[in-house]
């Protein structure tokens, strides 16, 4: 997995320590604006009891929800 914008980074190191102006991991610290913890939450379970249905009939059945850029979702129409 790779960061997308030149001015993101992605670290996947354990967090040593968080300070005051960053993060600190593998002995480096880097400064940061944001930390967003991706802790292996179930995002996609808020849809388990629903059926979503597109053109070509149910989505999302084998790999879970998507969509691209967060904004368009396969098989339905766009504005």
């Amino acid at each position: 997995m790779t960061a997308s914008q030149d001015n993101v980074t992605l670290v996947t190191d354990p967090i040593d320590r968080i300070t005051p102006t960053g993060i600190v991991s593998g002995g480096v610290e880097r400064e940061v604006d944001i930390i967003a913890f991706a802790t292996g939450f179930k995002a996609n379970d808020y849809l388990w009891p629903m059926d979503v249905l597109g053109r070509g009939g149910a989505l999302w059945a084998k790999d879970g929800p998507r969509a691209y850029l967060g904004e368009i979702v396969s098989d339905f129409p766009t504005c």
